[in-house]
């Protein structure tokens, strides 16, 4: 099956963290009624947007016999709270397999995947502890935030951060930053952009 002509079907839930946050969760199931494995993708750039191919990975997987379960994160576009990146991926990832474990089609045994900021949110899942988590296949990202994903050979990556901080987490909605590098100082770059609602 070409990519672009995803197959699988999705069906929304609402899963509760612990503080009362809900986070907006796809679903989606293979053709067999049976208890199935499950993979967690957990991302902030839409889990139902086109750009992200989650739909088609979904279909793929579910094809596969495995269940899949995509979360807009914390604070992001369809998830309530407030989206502050890295901070509670750890505690939404606990809260998150729970809820899969307990769900009459999961066998138990959970797999997270991502790339870029999502396979920050799977390596967060598969260190949070929970006895569930199996696998783990993460691509283009890093654990060492503060280092290599925020500076090259020592340097901060002022240019690169300013626009993923400013597209992804200035609101619940992904925005194009539009940036004016003219601002001096530069510590109010930031100050006069708009917020995704």
């Amino acid at each position: 099956m070409p990519f672009g002509t995803p197959t699988a079907q999705a069906e929304p839930f609402r899963v509760p963290l612990r503080d009362g946050v809900r986070l907006h969760t796809q679903v989606y199931l293979p053709p067999s009624p049976a208890r199935v494995p499950a993979v967690l993708i957990r991302t902030p750039y839409d889990t139902t947007h086109p750009d992200t191919l989650l739909p088609d990975i979904a279909a793929r997987l579910t094809e596969a016999g495995m269940a899949v379960v995509t979360q807009d994160v914390r604070g992001k576009i369809r998830s309530e709270g407030v989206p502050v990146p890295f901070t509670a991926e750890t505690s939404d990832a606990w809260d998150t397999l729970e809820w899969i474990t307990g769900q009459p089609w999961s066998d138990g045994t959970v797999g997270c995947w991502g790339n870029s900021y999502y396979g920050c949110t799977a390596w967060a899942a598969a260190t949070c502890g929970h006895p569930a988590v199996r696998a783990l296949a993460a691509r283009l990202t890093t654990t060492d935030i503060g280092g290599e994903l925020a500076h090259r050979s020592g340097v901060f990556r002022l240019g690169p951060m300013a626009e993923w901080l400013t597209s992804t987490w200035a609101g619940r909605a992904n925005l194009v930053p539009r940036l004016d590098w003219s601002v001096r100082p530069l510590a109010r770059l930031l100050d006069h952009l708009p917020t995704g609602s």
